[in-house]
């Protein structure tokens, strides 16, 4: 199966590993009711500079309620916290020479409390896994956004984002897991975002559009950071085709240059490294309808 890296064990090594697992998980647990209530305030200030160009600023609270899961492994059910965060975010919006080019940009401050954070409680059992609550984080960063109209027959638009996380407060002491996790970023979170596209649309029907969407290296682990395990990822799509009035007809590529990078990967029982890797190129024929 492409995309998946997988080993082969002979069947008597693959019970050993697995029976002790099936046993411990073998276990029932009642129904668990869980029930929360936030506040949720939100203040907000708009002034237009100019015309076509306004700026923004909000501060507001934001609430993720908390809940119960099922710690697979260990067949035991667990609770976490709600989360909460504080944003505060100015933002601006414009167009520019007679409205053909819209420039947009955010700047953003965010403190977080109670973060949800999924953790791997034992080292190599990738099914001993559950949400805990971080102390204190917070994240900051910016967006830009652009789209222009060129020409009659050509749109285009461009993005890049940036940003910074930190976990400022968090130890996990569960299981036999017993870490520190401040100072560390948080998983998943690429430091680096960035896009481009162009669209070109003929005045006979005739349509081909470009993009690409880029995405720094990041940390798969919330406490294990020695290196960025997650590498860089550029993908490139296209679409070429005809639309009518009301049909059109498309062929698709996705991931046109077949970038192979690794999207997820784990240390499993048997002390093997396994994962996925991006989606291979893809060929596609769209038929739209519009009535």
């Amino acid at each position: 199966m492409k995309g998946v890296l997988f080993t082969r064990r002979s069947p008597p090594e693959r019970g050993a590993y697995c029976t002790p697992i099936l046993t411990q998980a073998n276990s029932v647990e009642p129904l668990r009711t869980v029930t929360y209530k936030a506040w949720l305030p939100k203040l907000g200030a708009s002034y237009e500079v100019a015309p076509d160009k306004m700026l923004s600023f909000t501060i507001q609270r934001g609430y993720r309620a908390g809940g119960a899961g099922l710690n697979q492994q260990r067949a035991q059910a667990y609770d976490y916290d709600p989360e909460f965060t504080t944003n505060y975010e100015l933002a601006f919006r414009s167009e520019w020479f007679d409205r053909k080019l819209t420039l947009n940009a955010n700047a953003y401050w965010i403190d977080w409390s109670d973060q949800q954070v999924s953790v791997q409680l034992t080292p190599g059992a990738v099914f001993d896994t559950q949400v805990v609550n971080a102390g204190k984080s917070r994240l900051y960063g910016f967006e830009v956004e652009v789209s222009g109209r060129p020409t009659r027959m050509l749109n285009i638009y461009a993005g890049l984002g940036y940003s910074n996380t930190k976990f400022t407060d968090f130890n996990v002491t569960i299981g036999t897991l017993s870490a520190a996790a401040q100072g560390n970023e948080f998983a998943r979170a690429p430091h680096w975002t960035a896009s481009a596209g162009a669209t070109l649309q003929h005045p006979s029907g005739m349509v081909a559009n470009f993009n690409a969407n880029y995405r720094s290296a990041y940390y798969q682990s919330t406490v294990v950071q020695d290196f960025r395990d997650i590498p860089a990822l550029t993908l490139v799509n296209a679409k070429l085709g005809w639309q009518g009035k009301n049909v059109g007809a498309f062929v698709t590529v996705s991931n046109l240059f077949d970038s192979q990078k690794r999207t997820q990967s784990f240390l499993d029982f048997d002390g093997r490294t396994r994962g996925t890797i991006a989606e291979p190129r893809t060929f596609g024929l769209s038929l739209e309808g519009r009535f």
